[in-house]
């Protein structure tokens, strides 16, 4: 049996804490050192800097920049931590959900579209996409770039048009035929047109912190950042608020079981303990309906997993924690709590449920 199966069947027994919290809590040390080792801050500097002109030109002020780099750090630490713990078992990276039509719904019809290295690629896909297409989507698309280029050799582009070039790698498209269950060539421009493009908005935010969370990320693989900044060129370069569309959604992370072949999302968010009661954490009720309806449409199982730290000013690791949605959502009960605007405009209303910290393994 692959690791990350066996932390699965752990929880469902009841027992995952002596294999994911506290061994988490043993290795983080060792992962530091690693990374740092690997790493080389000069490139991953550049690479931050990019980012940063992508998400600054995204987002209505700097509460939501802050949070995406919260999420970002949270899947990058997650990464980290799979990588150095679960090397047995396979991981496949997420994708996004984009309605076309302003005011839709995540899952009304969106287009569904995956952003990996060329090298990443694998079969294993295909059943994630054909039961991707059961929700129904518009279209599904496979990103591949070249990651066989180092960064310092890729183009630059002014895409979001700015007066700005940042790099772009080679990039092969691909479209999901539901029927074949197969992928097909096409050009980049096909996946744009699906799309209506806009005045993007002359914004600029995120000055402030911009500096902090360079100075934070600096330390990942390089791999990771790369990765992460090519879905985000594609995301918020090529798209964000250059185009009309509905609510995103993401995939943050899918586990393929080199065993049974069986597949489980997850849900990855770093999270201090709520201050009301329960103590616990929580998951806004748009979020949650659509994790729930994604498995009940494609059968695969969605797991929270919660990078927990101390405060909201520090942010020091304490334990990671898990929990299948479908018990998360047993144990919220009615109440319904006012959540932070996130990554949503600042001074929105987001209802969240908390689940009870005791409840997670």
């Amino acid at each position: 049996m692959h690791e990350f199966d066996a932390v699965i069947r752990e929880y469902r027994n009841g027992t995952v804490k002596t294999s994911f919290s506290e061994r988490g809590e043993e290795v983080i040390s060792g992962i530091k050192f690693v990374i740092n080792s690997m790493c080389c801050p000069d490139t991953n500097e550049q690479i931050l800097e990019c980012l940063h002109i992508l998400i600054s030109k995204n987002v209505t002020g700097n509460r939501p920049y802050s949070s995406r780099y919260k999420g970002f750090i949270g899947e990058l630490e997650f990464a980290e931590w799979f990588r150095n713990n679960r090397p047995g078992t396979v991981s496949l990276t997420g994708g996004y959900l984009l309605p076309v039509n302003e005011g839709q719904e995540t899952l009304n019809c969106p287009v569904y579209f995956t952003v990996s290295p060329e090298s990443c690629f694998s079969d294993a896909y295909i059943n994630v996409y054909r039961s991707l297409g059961q929700i129904p989507c518009k279209s599904m698309y496979f990103i591949r770039w070249n990651d066989s280029a180092p960064f310092g050799d890729w183009r630059k582009e002014d895409i979001m048009k700015t007066g700005t070039g940042l790099p772009v790698p080679e990039l092969n498209v691909y479209l999901f035929d539901n029927e074949k269950s197969d992928f097909t060539g096409v050009p980049f421009d096909t996946f744009l047109k699906e799309f209506r493009f806009k005045r993007r908005p002359d914004i600029l935010r995120g000055e402030a912190v911009k500096a902090s969370y360079i100075q934070k990320m600096r330390h990942y693989n390089e791999t990771d950042l790369l990765k992460l900044y090519v879905q985000r060129l594609i995301f918020d370069g090529f798209l964000g608020f250059g185009v009309k569309k509905g609510l995103p959604g993401d995939i943050d992370f899918i586990i393929n079981s080199g065993v049974t072949h069986e597949m489980q999302f997850l849900e990855i968010k770093e999270k201090d303990l709520s201050k009301g009661t329960p103590r616990g954490f929580g998951m806004d009720v748009r979020r949650i309906d659509d994790l729930r309806r994604i498995t009940q449409k494609t059968g695969i199982e969605y797991f929270y997993i919660v990078r927990r730290v101390d405060n909201q000013a520090k942010r020091n690791f304490v334990e990671w924690l898990i929990i299948d949605m479908n018990d998360f959502v047993r144990n919220t009960g009615d109440r319904i709590i006012p959540g932070g605007s996130g990554m949503r405009k600042e001074g929105t209303y987001n209802p969240t449920r908390i689940c009870p910290y005791e409840v997670f393994k």
